[in-house]
């Protein structure tokens, strides 16, 4: 409202990904947060007291390194593995006819072209309109699932209750509560749906999903599920991502000494799941060590990701929970740093000498006490 005014603000439903960025960069500059971009972070490791981060400066190739008493990692919803690509042997096809929806990619090359897309998540609805706005010949999309999720069931998750006690719970009630939220699937959102049934030149197929791939005469070659064999010049692969902390630079090296759901957690006869490879974390979102007492500095790492929903409920890419997730990383980052400093700070009280109060405009006022000498 304070750009557009109120109008424009009441005017505006999506918010476009441009300003967004816009409000980011403000808010760096309004807060003036010292931030660093082009900047990969290759290893973590401990250095005595402190954690060494190693890195690398992307544009340069640069090697840097860094001393922390804390880190927090922020890294989203892929912080914790990568984008799951299916196994179709795609290493048949050349690198410029198949993309991730989370891969950067100009959508402007897709103009012309036959598209197919795998999956039905709001990525897959988001990347295949994009495709079509873009002015793509056709584009086909594969739903595995017989039918669309309809329901939300991450809405149930949106309670005060939820988001600030879930991690008190038991982890079998956790467990019950994640996996009936998989189950269910998450449902596209209407905005995709409705920019791809806007064009006639989109089809949906449900109940089949891609058994194979091959590249022959120019064309991508998919043969379906159902036997069916479809031809395409590009493939677009809204496949969601995977639980590896081995694909993470930043985290592969912690692997061995950080406890994962599966170290603390067996799930009844039946409830598996990959749920099981994320970080089992404190209630401030730090790693704990998987055999006690073998790494306690990896406490000084917090996992500020989607991985924290499975631990405490709450995480960092979710909007409805920051306002408990926030509080409660910010609160184990102070209590770390006043807890390391308290002894400091008690010797400052014992030798504090300000002097607060003149005590002179008393000194004509002053009556002695009953045998005392008169003041001075």
């Amino acid at each position: 409202q304070a750009v557009f005014g109120p109008a424009g603000g009441e005017a505006i439903t999506n918010w476009p990904r441009a300003l967004w960025q816009d409000y980011l960069v403000w808010y760096r500059a309004a807060l003036d947060l010292p931030v660093r971009n082009r900047t990969e972070i290759t290893g973590i490791a401990p250095d005595g007291d402190l954690l060494r981060v190693s890195a690398t400066d992307t544009a340069t190739g640069e090697p840097l390194g860094f001393l922390a008493r804390k880190i927090v990692l922020a890294t989203g919803i892929e912080g914790n593995g990568d984008w799951r690509l299916p196994a179709l042997a795609l290493d048949r096809l050349p690198k410029d006819r198949f993309a991730h929806t989370n891969w950067e990619f100009d959508v402007g090359t897709l103009r012309g072209k036959r598209v197919g897309v795998l999956g039905a998540g709001a990525s897959a609805f988001d990347t295949a309109a994009s495709a079509l706005e873009a002015g793509a010949a056709s584009v086909h999309q594969f739903a595995r699932r017989p039918a669309l999720p309809l329901k939300d069931p991450y809405r149930t998750m949106e309670k005060s209750g939820f988001l600030r006690h879930f991690g008190s719970m038991t982890a079998l009630e956790r467990w019950r509560w994640l996996v009936a939220t998989r189950d269910q699937g998450v449902p596209a959102t209407q905005d995709g749906i409705d920019r791809c049934t806007a064009f006639p030149n989109y089809r949906i197929t449900t109940g089949a999903g891609w058994a194979g791939v091959a590249f022959a005469d120019g064309d991508v070659i998919v043969t379906g599920t159902d036997g069916a064999e479809h031809r395409f010049d590009f493939l677009v692969l809204g496949t969601g991502y995977a639980v590896d902390l081995t694909k993470r630079p930043e985290l592969s090296a912690l692997v061995p000494v950080i406890a994962l759901w599966r170290d603390r957690f067996v799930p009844p006869a039946g409830e598996g799941g990959a749920v099981l490879d994320t970080p089992w974390l404190g209630d401030d979102l730090s790693f704990t060590e998987k055999v006690p007492g073998t790494a306690p500095w990896v406490r000084n790492i917090h996992n500020f990701t989607a991985a924290a929903r499975v631990s405490i409920g709450s995480s960092a890419t979710a909007l409805t929970s920051l306002k408990y997730a926030v509080p409660r990383l910010v609160d184990g980052l102070t209590r770390f740093f006043w807890l390391a400093q308290a002894e400091q700070e008690l010797a400052a009280i014992r030798a504090y000498a300000d002097i607060d109060l003149d005590l002179a405009p008393l000194a004509p006022h002053r009556v002695p006490a009953a045998g005392q000498p008169s003041p001075p």
